[in-house]
């Protein structure tokens, strides 16, 4: 069925295409890449003019960061179909979301992956997974102390895969409140995965696994 839109200029209904939730997604992380270029540059145009070396330093912190920051949302808007690899997909990924949010808190991230090939989709929603659950780490582990490390492993298992994001914080009293959040459930589900989820004084690991070959979720777009 199409959709239709009322054109005021010349009062005739024209059909407009049904945009795919996935698209929608790739052009919010172009978009919100771009403001983050944008917002650095501005940046550096209003804090340049100041000689201070400690006002310097703290721009060029903040400029990386930013442009890390840029570089994650361009690479999990990425549109490819097919099959990738998933050393070729997920360590530049990492690389980025290490920079951009572990590093200026003084977390270590740490990556380790199984190369293998996973269908793009499938791909797609694990990267904005593990984005979810080490920014939360990244936010809720080490309140208690320092921070330390976070870790990211991705592994074959037979006819399913599996990941795990792993700190070595304080634990958490509930963890469901902070790595069940309704996004990650979602995202696990369109992958037909399931999620597990252990916290302690040690830390916290979430683990998923979800099977291949990739069957898309019937309630997905």
């Amino acid at each position: 069925m199409d959709s239709f839109v009322r054109r005021g200029d010349t009062g005739s209904d024209q059909p407009v295409a049904a945009l795919s939730e996935s698209f929608v997604l790739r052009e919010v992380h172009h978009r919100v890449a771009n403001m983050l270029t944008l917002l650095a540059i501005g940046l550096r145009r209003e804090l340049m003019p100041w000689r201070d070396t400690q006002i310097a330093g703290a721009l060029a912190r903040h400029e990386r960061q930013i442009v890390d920051l840029g570089e994650l949302y361009r690479l999990l808007g990425s549109s490819e179909n097919g099959e990738r690899s998933t050393e070729g997909y997920f360590r530049p990924l990492l690389d980025s979301l290490f920079r951009a949010v572990l590093e200026p808190m003084g977390i270590r991230g740490e990556a380790y992956i199984v190369d293998g090939v996973l269908d793009a989709r499938q791909c797609g929603h694990l990267a904005l997974i593990v984005t979810e659950l080490v920014i939360n780490a990244a936010k809720h582990a080490f309140r208690a102390r320092g921070g330390s490390a976070v870790r990211v492993s991705l592994a074959s298992m037979g006819t399913a895969w599996m990941c795990s994001v792993a700190d070595d914080g304080g634990g958490i009293a509930d963890p469901s409140a902070r790595s069940g959040s309704q996004i990650v459930a979602t995202l696990v589900g369109a992958l037909n995965g399931t999620m597990r989820i252990r916290s302690g004084g040690s830390g916290t690991l979430v683990s998923i696994a979800f099977p291949v070959p990739f069957v898309e979720n019937e309630n997905e777009s």
